[in-house]
């Protein structure tokens, strides 16, 4: 799925969603010009980190992350006002391992149990500026 967005955002043809393609209708003259907000905020962030060397997205939702000496990461983009242990549950279920689910909404506080349950799955739930911060280790 990842290179099919890929390809996609290089033929310029907007993707996403009813609640996109409702955004691309209003904000964007040319349909094609309409970026889907969440993955372009995070791929920005991404391209912008001097520990990141490269990524590849998997599909709508993971980013493998090669980062300059240190391990590859995936991370799961999550924009759920407050992450539970349903929402990283769910996430495992649907796309199976990850390394971070990043809790991108800027007012986001996973729960307790959010952060339980993805630790049973070797999985760190963060915040996006921890998520930044974590590239470096």
């Amino acid at each position: 799925m990842g290179d099919a967005i890929v390809l996609l955002r290089e033929k310029r043809i907007g993707w996403g969603g009813l609640g996109d393609a409702i955004r691309a209708l209003r904000d964007c003259e040319v349909l094609g010009d309409y970026e889907e907000r969440e993955l372009t905020f995070v791929i920005r962030g991404l391209r912008q980190h001097r520990a990141i060397t490269d990524f590849t997205l998997l599909d709508d939702h993971r980013i493998l992350v090669i980062r300059r000496g240190l391990p590859d990461l995936v991370i799961y983009i999550g924009s759920e006002y407050q992450p539970t242990a349903h929402s990283v549950r769910s996430a495992i279920d649907r796309f199976g391992q990850f390394d971070i689910f990043a809790a991108t909404n800027p007012n986001s506080d996973p729960t307790v149990e959010a952060t339980e349950v993805a630790e049973l799955g070797e999985i760190r739930v963060l915040k996006w500026r921890e998520t930044l911060a974590a590239l470096h280790k």
